[in-house]
């Protein structure tokens, strides 16, 4: 009856090896994932830091317009309606560039620790489910978890932003179309105006010539008759010469 008690059944045996192997496989499953979750880290890394490139040029350009904007609001006088656009612009291009230096400066974080060798002493240096083995240098997928969190929310930040910034520029081309249009037309009501003036000058003109050429004509035919007055004899004179008139006479 005792050795048979101490004897373990088949039942129990059964279920302590369904034990070991469900615990070997999960942690085997769990090394897998972390091997893969730190590949993934170093692809997601390098994501990033072309990300922080592009930015970087990105608002190089936009540093540049917006410097052009700031000459030509200087010298341009009807700006001022525009000088608030052109405020919540600047404000936008600094949030942009102080997230982007805080980009920057975690991606050097990481390649810092990625370049420096683990020592012994070193009390980040532990098991997370992944050895360091040999005491060397850690990857750049280690480096980048310990930041992976800020950088992704910064990265978010600066999205945003990037929508701020295609939002304002939106608005200051509508702002500047508007001002054109406006100019446009005011240029149109005064050619219209000056038009106008024009054909009223034209009318007065033609109708003060009129007059003069009447005035002319009228005193021409005053100066004919004044010359007819004063010479009564040229017209005896004329008369008398006209030659006789032969008439035919038929019987």
């Amino acid at each position: 009856m005792d050795s048979n008690a101490q004897q373990d059944s088949p039942l129990s045996t059964t279920s302590n090896i369904v034990g070991i192997l469900t615990f070997v496989v999960a942690i085997a499953a769990a090394i897998y994932a972390r091997l893969n979750y730190l590949r993934n880290s170093d692809e997601e890394y390098f994501r990033v830091k072309t990300s922080l490139s592009w930015y970087k040029t990105e608002s190089t350009w936009l540093s540049d317009l917006l410097r052009t904007l700031g000459v030509q609001y200087a010298h341009d006088r009807g700006a001022h309606s525009r000088q608030r656009e052109y405020q919540m612009y600047t404000f936008v291009m600094e949030d942009l560039i102080n997230l982007e230096q805080r980009l920057l400066d975690l991606v050097t974080e990481v390649e810092s620790k990625a370049s420096t060798p683990r020592g012994p002493g070193n009390r980040d240096d532990r098991w997370t489910l992944v050895p360091s083995w040999q005491r060397s240098t850690p990857s750049v997928g280690m480096a980048w978890m310990s930041v992976r969190t800020k950088a992704l929310e910064l990265v978010r930040q600066r999205e945003a932003l990037t929508a701020r910034v295609q939002f304002l520029q939106m608005s200051m081309i509508s702002s500047r179309l508007s001002d054109l249009e406006a100019r446009t037309k005011w240029g149109e009501f005064k050619a219209d105006e000056n038009s106008r003036k024009m054909d009223g000058v034209v009318e007065s003109r033609k109708g003060e010539y009129n007059r003069l050429e009447t005035l002319v004509q009228q005193l021409l035919a005053h100066g004919r008759d004044t010359v007819r007055l004063d010479n009564p004899e040229s017209d005896h004179e004329s008369v008398r010469r006209k030659p006789p008139c032969i008439c035919s006479s038929t019987r």
